[in-house]
């Protein structure tokens, strides 16, 4: 009863302060592309994530998963709950690709069943504990904004204190945990700052400036002008270092710097055009893969 009450109160507060139960959840659900998963409680499918602080193998039991098989993350391997052991992770790989949100079936029972989700060390998401009994719970996190690609290493830490029934093994139980996410991070790109329209004479033997601009939720100034085509064509290099063409400029005037590079006009591929469109990609420093798309007109007509 204590529980429910609670349950009730959390749920009653957050909907006060505007705020899901499920902090960090994804609200539009992970509609992307599968990237990697790893099922806890399978050998074959752990040896290749990097379980680390997990309890031994629960199998068989009748809440162990929807597969029969979980382990938990308040444990040592000895199953102890002391308070450096309420932790666990896993590695999932994102590969070239934006990682946009995390997939976790986990376990809430009559414990405190609360959780914080990291991701590379920094925090995405947080489990209230929410269902007085044993309920097997499927969470979405939603990571878009955290740009991130490449080796992820996926952290749970268990909010609650270890509830004394148990005191001989862990809790928050875990089973199967998802990767998604997208080929590439959508940008804003201007090609030609302040021309309308963007004309194009492919004949040219000159360079077109293209902006990628930043928002409040990406910085353009990570993109490595290197890694940067557009229609096929990469970025001009000078000098004796090919240092590529670029620099960084606030184009439209919302107090973000872009980046602006020179792209070679006679290396465009007339047939990447899609409609009068052409699209660049390329990659952060970082590695997060960004494309974004502009309209252009040719000139003279072909």
């Amino acid at each position: 009863m204590k529980k429910v009450l609670f349950s009730i109160l959390v749920v009653v507060l957050a909907l006060s302060l505007g705020a899901a139960v499920f902090v960090g959840a994804n609200p539009d659900g992970c509609d992307s592309v599968l990237l990697d998963s790893v099922n806890i409680g399978d050998p074959t499918s752990e040896a290749v994530h990097n379980p680390q602080g997990w309890t031994n193998l629960w199998s068989g039991c009748g809440w162990c998963g929807p597969d029969g098989n979980m382990r938990l993350i308040w444990g040592d391997g000895g199953e102890t709950c002391a308070l450096e052991n309420n932790w666990a992770s896993v590695e999932l790989d994102a590969g070239c690709n934006w990682a946009t949100c995390l997939k976790v079936d986990h376990l809430d029972g009559a414990a405190d069943d609360g959780f914080h989700v990291y991701v590379n060390g920094y925090l995405v998401g947080t489990y209230v504990d929410f269902y007085p009994t044993n309920t097997w719970v499927t969470t979405e996190f939603d990571i878009s904004s955290g740009h991130y690609s490449g080796l992820l290493t996926i952290r749970f830490e268990a909010t609650g204190v270890a509830w004394p029934s148990i005191g001989t093994f862990g809790q928050v139980a875990f089973n199967e945990i998802k990767l998604y996410g997208l080929p590439s991070y959508p940008v804003t790109i201007d090609i030609k700052p302040g021309s309308d329209p963007n004309s194009i004479n492919l004949g040219s033997k000159g360079v077109i400036p293209v902006a990628i601009l930043s928002s409040a939720n990406f910085d353009a100034t990570q993109v490595d002008p290197s890694t940067v085509t557009l229609a096929g064509a990469g970025v001009a290099v000078r000098g004796k270092g090919n240092k590529s063409l670029s620099h960084e400029e606030d184009v439209n005037g919302d107090g973000l710097l872009d980046l602006v590079v020179q792209v070679e006009t006679e290396n465009l591929d007339p047939n990447t055009f899609q409609d009068g469109v052409v699209c660049l990609t390329g990659s952060t420093f970082g590695g997060l893969p960004i494309k974004g798309c502009d309209a252009i007109v040719i000139v003279p007509p072909e």
